[in-house]
C-alpha cells in the first residue's frame, strides 16, 4: 500500500534479507517515506520490510497525504547511480573490482534515510552490512571514547563487510536528516 509511518511508541525494525539495516525507537521517526524517494513510473520500491521489534503504535500516512503536503521530489535514479559508481572507486576495497563488477554492485545499493537522533547502528552488534553517505551528517561514537562527524563520500561499517564475526565497533547516529546507500555481505557476494 503507498503509506509511510510516523512512530508513536515502540520500536520498528528494517531488514533486507536477513540483516537488520535500521531501528527506528524515537518517538515522532517516520518511515516508509523512502518509498516516495525510489518512486518510477513503474510505481514505488520498497527496499525493506518492516517488522515490529517489540510492541508498537504507529501513525499511518496515506501516500496521497505524503505526496500532497511533503512535496517529496523524484530523484533522478540514474545520476545517483553514477554518483555512487564515484564513491566506490575512491573505497580501497571497492576499487579494487573490475568496472564491470563495480556497475553491477550499484545495482545491489539500496537508500536508507537516517533522521537526526536516529541510531543507524549501535556499538556491540552484529552488522553484515556498510553505508556510504550521500546527503546530510551522522556521529560515529564509542562508549567512554571521542566522536567523528562523517559526511557526504564517507563510508561506514566496511569491516562487517568483509568479516561477519567483527561487531560494531561504535554507534552511528544522524546528526541532521541523512540519505545514505548501503549494501549488504550477502550482496556483495553476489556480485563478487
Amino acid at each position: 500500500a503507498e503509506a509511510c509511518w510516523l512512530l508513536l511508541e515502540g520500536r520498528i525494525d528494517a531488514i533486507v534479507g536477513d540483516a537488520l539495516v535500521c531501528k527506528y525507537n524515537e518517538q515522532g521517526q517516520m518511515f516508509g517515506e523512502n518509498a516516495f524517494l525510489a518512486e518510477t513510473d513503474e510505481g514505488m520500491v520498497r527496499g525493506a520490510t518492516l517488522v515490529a521489534g517489540e510492541e508498537s503504535r504507529c501513525l499511518v500516512i496515506p501516500g496521497e497525504v505524503m505526496k500532497t503536503f511533503c512535496r517529496v521530489p523524484l530523484l533522478n535514479q540514474a545520476s545517483e547511480l553514477h554518483w555512487l559508481g564515484e564513491q566506490l572507486s575512491k573505497h580501497k576495497l571497492f576499487s579494487l573490482l573490475l568496472p564491470r563488477s563495480k556497475h553491477g554492485l550499484t545495482k545491489e545499493f539500496h537508500r536508507i534515510k537516517v533522521w537526526p537522533g536516529q541510531a543507524l547502528f549501535q556499538e556491540g552488534e552484529a552488522g553484515d552490512s556498510c553505508y556510504i553517505i550521500a546527503s546530510g551528517r551522522l556521529r560515529l561514537s564509542t562508549e567512554g571514547g571521542p566522536t567523528k562527524e562523517l559526511g557526504p563520500g564517507d563510508c561506514v561499517g566496511i569491516e562487517q563487510l568483509i568479516n561477519d564475526d567483527i561487531v560494531r565497533s561504535s554507534t552511528c547516529t544522524g546528526i541532521e536528516m541523512a540519505i545514505c546507500w548501503y549494501i549488504s555481505q550477502q550482496a556483495l557476494l553476489r556480485v563478487g
